[in-house]
């Protein structure tokens, strides 16, 4: 955002909006977790990311199981150690990988994030339709009302968030 342009406001409030999203989790995932017992769910707080959250929504069944905590620490372990070792080939091998190897990781977490929606949008289809919602919202701003790139993604985040809250409320009283 400070590439384009995008003035201090617009990136404190879009970096508001977007890391919202660990509140939201949070209190999914602790919900989820009712049956876990305190000294479990704190610990168990601080591997939350983006990517745990993801799998373990696909995976919800397991907070009630007898050994529910157990499967989530193993989640969130495998997921904290795999960083720590992707760093460190990173860090290692980061001067050996060609150039232009290098230059196509920068479209690696756009992948990632599309390959953790799949599962997800498979398992209920109306996640797919806030998906678009919120791609559409975007690039409608972006490209037919010239807004800003920073703003476009606040108003993309927000509403398609609430497109999320009356088509997951209409699946919750079915």
């Amino acid at each position: 955002m400070i590439a384009v342009g995008s003035s201090a406001i617009e990136i404190i409030i879009a970096t508001f909006i977007l890391n919202f999203r660990h509140f939201v989790m949070s209190l999914s995932f602790m919900n989820r977790l009712r049956p876990v017992s305190l000294k479990w769910k704190v610990p168990l707080s601080l591997g939350l990311t983006d990517e745990t959250f993801a799998v373990s929504s696909l995976h919800a069944k397991e907070a009630n199981e007898e050994k529910g905590s157990l499967f989530y620490t193993s989640l969130f372990l495998t997921a904290y150690f795999a960083w720590i070792a992707g760093s460190f080939l990173g860090g290692v091998l980061g001067e050996i990988i060609p150039q232009r190897l290098s230059d196509s990781m920068g479209i690696a977490l756009y992948a990632m994030f599309i390959g953790l929606l799949v599962p997800a949008v498979k398992k209920q289809w109306r996640l797919a339709l806030i998906s678009i919602a919120a791609i559409l919202i975007n690039v409608i701003c972006t490209s037919l009302l010239h807004m800003s790139t920073g703003w476009a993604i606040v108003l993309g985040t927000v509403l398609g968030g609430l497109c999320g809250v009356f088509l997951m409320r209409e699946e919750e009283e079915k």
